[in-house]
């Protein structure tokens, strides 16, 4: 259906925090995935973000990444965040996948009374944030750890191609924002399926992934074997 949709040029899009709806829905002539056709997500999940979300006291198109992490997310559960993330509901703040999931993993270890602090400091950014909290000695430590996290990270927080293509297609059942084939190198194809349907004359080079391949023994004639 969604390769259909592609050819009669109708848009599908990832799942968005800022389109919730359970099922697939229609905005601005787009179609958009469901919270809940996201894999481990089930509709009584939904409803319990959607109550976070209707619960908050900024309207969420008007909150920033970091406003959403440390008002929202703490309210959802773990797996409702980490499959949000991992397919694509959070890509309008155009931070990588990668990044998100690895700020909500850090602000995931703070305590309540810290996470309290944390959003009651005016500063913009999520370190500046935590560096104002005040702990115990002990707690100190793990705080003190957590901004040496955020300074420097351990891995690159780029988005891998390949990992994209693979968490998609296991949480949506297809990949929507990049094919196996955008992750590879020298592709040289001059048209596209829909160009090729679409009755594009001339000598054409399509690029394209062998899913399957059986082998065949032939018992007789000349090409036996």
């Amino acid at each position: 259906l969604v390769r259909d949709a592609k050819y009669h040029n109708i848009k599908v899009n990832n799942p968005s925090i800022f389109c919730l709806f359970a099922d697939f829905t229609i905005k601005n002539k787009e179609i958009y995935f469901g919270i809940s056709n996201i894999k481990g997500i089930g509709e009584s999940q939904f409803c319990k973000l959607l109550k976070a979300v209707q619960e908050l006291k900024t309207p969420i198109e008007k909150m920033s990444w970091t406003d959403m992490l440390i008002n929202l997310l703490p309210n959802i559960s773990k797996t409702i965040v980490m499959n949000l993330i991992s397919a694509g509901g959070f890509d309008h703040f155009k931070y990588s996948r990668s990044k998100m999931l690895y700020e909500y993993n850090i602000v995931n270890q703070l305590t309540d009374k810290e996470l309290r602090q944390v959003r009651e400091c005016a500063e913009p950014r999520l370190l500046d944030k935590i560096s104002q909290i005040k702990a115990s000695k002990v707690r100190q430590k793990t705080i003190s750890g957590l901004i040496v996290n955020l300074r420097h990270p351990s891995s690159s927080l780029d988005d891998n191609p390949i990992w994209i293509n693979k968490t998609e297609e296991d949480l949506l059942g297809i990949p929507l924002s990049i094919t196996k084939l955008d992750t590879c190198e020298n592709i040289d194809a001059d048209t596209t399926c829909k160009e090729f349907r679409d009755g594009k004359e001339g000598s054409v080079t399509l690029n394209a992934e062998i899913i399957q391949c059986k082998e065949i023994t032939i018992k007789k004639g000349d090409n036996a074997g």
